[in-house]
């Protein structure tokens, strides 16, 4: 396990370094592991390195180096996280205070995942205890279900669940990666020192509870895939739906905008007009009543399609104008690269024409006019009015920023950057002449649906986009009305499960039980075997240590038992077994043990005995009953037949459990010599034995 674990470690370690160096280098798919989706930002790739370093060093085995390095990446863990959380908290404040762009940038998702593991590593150091593991478990398999639900949201879409359209920002390799932290985590917890605890038997509540977490994980998956998949047929009727009124917005735009300006071209191409800047170019002196009559035309032309007209000379002099011009317009973009039309914005579109009046191929004056576009602020009002999100945004590239027109989220004309984490805002590809519709994230690092193009070919980029979030609400209502239904279903469904597994897990639980039995007890007798009395001996040592009380062990060995067997046979021989069992039961406590190690050998374990003549009165009474055979079996008559006995005491003292069985048996050893049938002490001194 330690080679895995500081294996997942270089990998974590590798994926985090490559992320670095993509946003050092520009490069985009390095920072996205080569995943399609949201770039991995720098401090999340920092985080990963750190926890990996951990991965590592365990696989040292190196305690001291392992300890410190774990409380040092736990306090970096829960710092950098602390920024991350912030930066949700303050959208994006915290980390302008560091970095330009977005590389501290950290989903939701990402700052539970680093300050669980914080918190982990920092439990992981101290020695161990029931709360620690607990917890340990839980944050892990936390962990690892974070990395799971976001990797399934990446293939069955559940952002209708969420009321934040930022839910997605944890990139697929992000994902990956908080799977690979679980694994190191798990790693670091079934290496640890202190967790060497010997495995339990698997309880009925244990599989009850394991059932009913399978059952509820059943049901809620399906419950997400059933409206994920209903969610993504709902997406594409929408993508579908916005793609083509978008088109038509667009189409409206552009020819709107052409409209217009032929209107104003024709302006320019006026008989009257050229005839009188031609007469007034010649005749210079004498030019009054043909001033008038361009001042009427201004007029007239304001009265019916424009709001402001001049006319001047080709040396730029004034001749004649009406309206009111715009002084001061919050936008001014120019459009199909031509210098002398632009489009405004001033309450409203509003697009102002500088074109030249020819005669044959001489420029003889210019003609200057604005005209509201109405249908185009009208338009525009519709789109950000009609549902809580809708937006329509029309740009025009400018360098490495965007010159927009007002919007929702903007109310006057402003300058956007082109770029997000190195990826083209869907306005800027729009400008670029990228026509697409689909889902992406914008400006305000929302996830979108939104339909973009360019505007014709003047130059501008049109986006018709809504939150994810406005879009979902529907689905996100009939989710969760229908929630207290697959509430029920899980109830019923655990309920019918437990039905059903009762009689197996009791039945399961009744062998388990004999099993035991079989395991720890002599199956002749009923007495504790080797093994049980083996574990009832330490602790009962154990128990004398802490307590400073006395215990005594008896070696009980029943003297010419084959003698018996050979001429009786093996079932009057077991039943004589039995019988002494039975006694050496009555003479001892519920407290004290007795246990058969084989043949015709006993042991008695005296657990915290006042003083030796208990001990001592208790072999005499098993000596007396075991030598009163004859009462229950008149037929045996085998001379010498009874108990022999070795006893040894223990006072706390430095023994093992192998030496002080090996005093009682040098005990009963010394009895068999001295007669038989009657019982002999060992002695002992600790001084003696060091």
């Amino acid at each position: 396990m330690p080679r895995a674990t500081a294996i997942t470690g270089v990998g974590v370690i590798i994926a985090g370094i490559l992320v670095c160096i993509g946003w050092a280098t520009g490069n985009a798919s390095a920072t996205r592991l080569f995943f399609e989706g949201e770039a991995i930002s720098v401090v999340v790739a920092i985080e990963f390195i750190l926890a990996g370093t951990v991965f590592v060093v365990a696989g040292l085995r190196h305690p001291l180096a392992l300890r410190l390095m774990q409380r040092g990446v736990a306090a970096g863990l829960l710092a950098l996280s602390t920024v991350g959380a912030i930066g949700l908290l303050t959208d994006g404040l915290a980390r302008s205070l560091y970095f330009s762009t977005a590389t501290l940038a950290m989903s939701p998702g990402a700052v539970a995942v680093f300050v669980l593991s914080g918190v982990l590593l920092l439990m992981l150091a101290p020695t161990q205890s029931r709360t620690n593991r607990l917890v340990i478990q839980l944050g892990t398999a936390g962990i690892a279900a974070i990395g799971v639900i976001l990797i399934l949201n990446e293939y069955v879409n559940t952002d209708y669940i969420f009321t934040t359209g930022k839910v997605k920002q944890a990139a697929l390799g992000t994902a990956i990666l908080f799977l690979a932290l679980a694994v190191g985590m798990w790693g670091l917890w079934r290496d640890a020192a202190w967790n060497n605890h010997p495995r339990k038997d698997v309880k009925p509540s244990s599989i009850y509870l394991a059932v009913d977490v399978l059952v509820t994980v059943i049901v809620a998956t399906v419950a997400l895939i059933a409206f994920g998949l209903s969610q993504g047929r709902s997406q594409e009727i929408m993508l579908d739906q916005m793609d083509v009124v978008a088109k038509d917005k667009r189409l409206f735009f552009d020819t709107l905008l052409n409209s217009h300006f032929d209107k104003a071209l024709l302006s320019s191409e006026r008989p009257a007009i050229i005839k009188a800047l031609v007469e007034i170019a010649e005749d210079r002196t004498s030019n009054g009543e043909r001033v008038e009559l361009m001042t009427a035309a201004a007029h007239s032309f304001v009265k019916r399609d424009f709001s402001a007209f001049s006319i001047r000379t080709n040396d730029g002099k004034l001749v004649a104008s009406a309206g009111s011009v715009v002084v001061k317009a919050e936008q001014r973009i120019r459009l199909w690269g031509n210098t002398g039309v632009e489009l405004l914005w001033d309450k409203g579109y509003v697009l102002r024409t500088h074109l030249p009046v020819h005669r044959n191929d001489e420029v003889v004056g210019f003609v200057d006019a604005e005209q509201r576009m109405d249908d185009l602020t009208l338009l525009h009002k519709k789109a950000i009015s009609g549902a809580q999100t809708s937006d329509m945004v029309v740009c025009a590239a400018d360098g490495d920023k965007q010159q927009c027109f007002p919007f929702r989220w903007s109310k006057v004309a402003a300058q956007f950057p082109s770029y997000l984490d190195g990826r083209a805002l869907p306005l800027t590809r729009a400008s670029n002449g990228e026509t697409a519709t689909e889902i992406t994230t914008d400006f305000r690092r929302e996830r979108v649906m939104a339909a973009f193009g360019p505007i014709g070919s003047t130059g501008l980029g049109m986006a018709i986009k809504r939150d994810m979030t406005d879009l979902y609400a529907p689905i996100r209502k009939q989710f969760f009305s229908t929630f207290p239904f697959f509430l029920c279903l899980i109830l019923v469904s655990i309920g019918v499960a437990r039905a059903m597994l009762n009689p197996l897990i009791n039945a399961l639980e009744l062998t388990g039980e004999k099993m035991r039995v079989v395991a720890l007890t002599d199956a002749l007798t009923g007495l504790a075997n080797r093994a049980l009395f083996d574990d009832r001996l330490q602790l009962s040592m154990g128990r004398s240590r802490r307590t400073k009380s006395t215990m005594a062990l008896m070696f009980v060995d029943l003297d010419k038992f084959k003698s018996v067997n050979d001429r009786f046979g093996h079932n009057t021989g077991d039943e004589l077994l039995q019988w002494c069992a039975a006694q050496m039961a009555l003479v001892t406590r519920e407290t004290d043990t007795v246990a058969r190690l084989g043949g015709d050998e006993f042991t008695l374990i005296l657990d915290a005995i006042p003083n030796d003549d208990v001990a001592k009165r208790i072999a005499g009474d098993l000596v007396d009953a075991i030598g009163r055979y004859k009462t229950v079996f008149p037929a045996l008559d085998v001379e010498g037949f009874g108990a022999s006995i070795g006893i040894a005491f223990y006072r706390g003292d430095s023994r093992t459990p192998k030496q002080l069985v090996a005093c009682a048996d040098a005990a009963l050893y010394e009895c068999k010599k001295s007669g038989r049938a009657s019982f002999n002490i060992a002695e002992y001194e600790e001084s003696k034995a060091l």
